[in-house]
């Protein structure tokens, strides 16, 4: 707050020549009560005006750089789908392979995929909300997948919580085919070109 007192200051005290005259100066009659100001009374006002900009205390930017990256509704819905399906992908062939190699799962990687399970559950609330945009033909088969979606990620919860993998496989394999023919549904391209 000082700093901005300063510069004021600073024109006020520097800048003498600016009275409440006419043009001729002080001994001249009166001819107006505001403010006048000359060439003669106006170059003193310039450099401590100059000298002001100078006297600021240098401040930091505070643009947000974050600001800006988010990507607007619906394409964030959109990435997000796109993401869990690789993330789950990824997740059920890693179990398989350790399955099929004889190796046990420990009991933090099924309370990690119990976890992750509960948030893959919010992916079915993106493709209700990307449903919302569809046309009346797609619109209903969107919400029936979407809440299907949610009942086999709620399904394979069960089983992730008690252990056993092969139930946990069979809803995992089928809410992927599930998130497969939402994303089947955004597609306007027809299969003949």
């Amino acid at each position: 707050m000082l700093s901005l007192l300063v510069p004021s200051a600073l024109i006020i005290f520097l800048s003498p020549a600016v009275h409440p005259f006419s043009v001729n100066g002080p001994t001249a009659p009166r001819t107006h009560t505001s403010l006048s100001v000359t060439r003669r009374s106006f170059l003193p006002i310039v450099p401590a005006g100059a000298l002001s900009v100078f006297l600021q205390p240098i401040l930091p930017s505070n643009a947000a750089v974050g600001e800006g990256t988010r990507l607007p509704d619906g394409a964030a819905q959109f990435s997000r789908i796109l993401k869990a399906q690789s993330d789950w992908k990824k997740l059920g062939s890693a179990l398989d392979d350790r399955v099929a190699k004889k190796e046990e799962i420990g009991e933090d990687e099924w309370k990690s995929t119990s976890l992750y399970l509960r948030k893959l559950y919010g992916v079915g609330d993106d493709m209700k909300f990307i449903t919302a945009t569809m046309d009346k033909s797609k619109k209903s088969s969107g919400e029936g997948i979407a809440k299907e979606f949610q009942n086999a990620i709620k399904a394979a919860d069960k089983p992730a919580m008690a252990r056993e993998y092969k139930p946990f496989s069979d809803n995992q394999k089928k809410s992927l085919a599930l998130i497969d023919d939402f994303l089947a549904l955004l597609q306007d391209i027809p299969d003949e070109i």
